[in-house]
């Protein structure tokens, strides 16, 4: 999963099921608070809280937080998470959507610098 369209069968389609949720949910994750122009109050805020002045128990809450409020997931079920000195963050975890059907993303990371 790339976030672009799925060209397996050599025609452009839109991704589905547990493979949309994944994408929605490393999207989301991607998205750092003031990017998204119409609503910038969408968004991890990765500079002000989690980079910023924050503890490490307050960043991984808000990261939880957008795991556990994004559409199609039910439960988080394995969860790493990492602030390096070099102010990258790395996200590993394994979620479970509502249909039952697990998500993981391995070695997620965001790049602070």
């Amino acid at each position: 999963m790339t976030g672009d369209l799925a060209l397996d069968t050599g025609r452009a389609s839109l991704t589905s099921g547990v493979g949309a949720k994944a994408q929605r949910l490393k999207l989301r994750l991607l998205l750092q608070r003031g990017e998204y122009r119409l609503d910038l109050r969408q968004g991890v805020p990765y500079l002000s809280s989690i980079f910023g002045k924050g503890t490490r128990a307050a960043a991984e809450t808000i990261l939880r937080r957008a795991v556990s409020t994004s559409p199609g997931i039910a439960a988080i079920e394995q969860w790493q998470f990492a602030i390096g000195a070099d102010r990258d963050a790395r996200l590993t975890l394994r979620a479970r959507t509502s249909d039952g059907e697990p998500i993981e993303l391995d070695a997620f990371r965001w790049e602070g610098r």
